[in-house]
């Protein structure tokens, strides 16, 4: 009689206590929990820092300022101060070619050179799409390095500016033209206070985007104007939407509940157990009364 009570017992216990995670995992046909997938995240630069590393130059911030605003540490040089009035005098900027879409034909411009996963973005009211403003003071020396991505040649020339190919050290340069995966310096003599133009050679390039506007201002003391007029955004390229499948750890209430099913299974079988069962069956089964 004992027997049968146990047996009951526990039979009834375990279908109280079944647990559905344990129902899963004898089920193969039960579906498994999933983790929605991770949004794709864009992070844009801080327009303070850029602001400020476009004004001292990538060479004269701090490592983790530059880390945050997207410039490759080589995109701004600065130089000596020619003239003792608080600012910099000598500049040497890195223009890379960005491809402002998919398709063969789309936009480009020229942009300062970034790192890593950031690319630089036009403003949304920019119509047509143009490249970056350069902002200097009269008697200010500028070298543009101008980088080629294209599969074909390229060209930096100036428009009321002169642009002199030169060396990486400033001397002059036979070789005008930048071929494709290439890189090559320009010198720009500034005009006086106004306006000029800087532009790819090619007619069909610069239609395209590849021209921008150089503004010459008066010397003025310690001038807090940038270099780069900070018109554009640098954000980072959105990384892809990743599934991310976990397995999830075991809460307390879940461990307690298949305790609780572990000792009623074992009840259950200490009834089967002590059932009186026939002794041909209890020799098969190796069961003792």
């Amino acid at each position: 009689m004992r027997a049968v009570i146990h047996l009951v017992c526990g039979v009834a216990l375990c279908a109280a206590l079944w647990p559905p995670r344990l129902a899963c995992t004898l089920n193969p046909a039960c579906p498994a929990p999933t983790v929605p997938p991770v949004a794709a995240a864009t992070l844009t630069a801080s327009p303070e820092l850029l602001s400020m590393a476009l004004l001292r130059g990538t060479n004269r911030v701090a490592t983790d300022t530059l880390l945050q605003t997207g410039l490759a540490p080589n995109a701004l040089l600065t130089g000596a101060d020619l003239d003792d009035d608080g600012d910099a005098d000598e500049w040497h900027l890195r223009l890379e070619v960005g491809l402002l879409g998919d398709a063969a034909d789309s936009p480009l411009a020229f942009v300062p050179r970034s790192w890593g996963h950031w690319q630089w973005r036009p403003p949304v009211a920019a119509t047509p799409l143009h490249s970056p403003t350069l902002q200097l003071e009269q008697g200010d020396r500028l070298l543009i390095t101008l980088e080629n991505p294209l599969a074909v040649p390229l060209a930096l020339q100036g428009e009321g500016v002169l642009a002199t190919p030169v060396t990486a050290t400033g001397v002059l340069s036979e070789r005008h033209e930048v071929p494709p995966g290439g890189a090559q310096t320009y010198r720009l003599e500034l005009p006086e206070p106004g306006e000029a133009r800087y532009q790819a050679a090619d007619a069909a390039l610069a239609g395209r985007g590849l021209q921008g506007l150089i503004r010459v201002a008066p010397n003025e003391p310690a001038s807090a104007v940038p270099l780069v007029a900070p018109d554009w955004t640098l954000a980072t390229r959105p990384a892809p939407a990743v599934d991310i499948r976990v397995e999830d750890r075991m809460s307390t209430e879940a461990f307690l509940q298949l305790s609780a099913f572990g000792l009623a299974l074992g009840l259950a079988l200490a009834g089967l157990a002590g059932l009186p069962w026939p002794a041909r069956w209890r020799s098969k089964a190796g069961v003792s009364a």
